[in-house]
């Protein structure tokens, strides 16, 4: 994401240090973001990946890909399966692929990784994130509140900035996660884009 991306979506100007250290705080934020929703929304490569189907079950996490063009199972070339985001099958990215028996073998799959163009709300969460992370590294006073007599003020909440963040972006972030599918995940994450 350009400079200039990142100052629409945060709505000002880039700091002094956040234009010195913005491909430092950038990847940072990709991380994150990748940590995040535990796949990568990124992607430009069409490689292979091999994932290891789950007992009895015929669905198969992959992380986000937007357009599949070889299964294998064993390595022997499919048909008889379909791309999904999770139950919806006619989206423009999917996390997963639903065979129509359950594979029985390791499933190859080559698929061009990640979303085609990052949709609007993932790059104002990328946005966000770059703010927070350049945030962290502003040192200043954290006043929670000031009383004097009987007059009080309070400038923040009790919750950490990551914490704040999180329940701010919990609807994006619910939307692209592959983090509820727990111990049974397949794959691995991309590198940053």
């Amino acid at each position: 994401m350009k400079q200039s991306d990142i100052e629409a979506l945060i709505g000002r100007s880039l700091t002094a240090n956040e234009v010195t250290h913005y491909k430092t705080y950038l990847n940072i934020a990709q991380t994150t973001l990748d940590d995040l929703i535990c796949s990568s929304a990124c992607g430009n490569d069409s490689e292979a990946r091999t994932f290891e189907p789950r007992e009895g079950y015929r669905t198969i996490f992959t992380g986000i890909f937007h357009e599949v063009s070889k299964v294998t199972v064993d390595g022997e070339v499919v048909t008889d399966y379909y791309p999904a985001q999770w139950d919806n099958r006619n989206a423009s990215w999917y996390n997963s692929i639903v065979f129509a028996t359950h594979p029985r073998g390791d499933v190859g799959v080559t698929a061009d990784w990640g979303v085609n163009g990052m949709p609007s709300d993932l790059k104002m969460l990328l946005a966000k994130l770059f703010a927070n992370v350049s945030q962290k590294y502003v040192t200043g006073p954290k006043i929670q509140s000031k009383q004097v007599e009987d007059f009080r003020i309070t400038y923040g909440t009790a919750l950490t900035e990551d914490e704040q963040f999180m329940a701010d972006n919990q609807r994006v972030i619910s939307k692209y996660s592959l983090c509820n599918v727990g111990a049974i995940r397949h794959g691995r994450i991309s590198s940053i884009c």
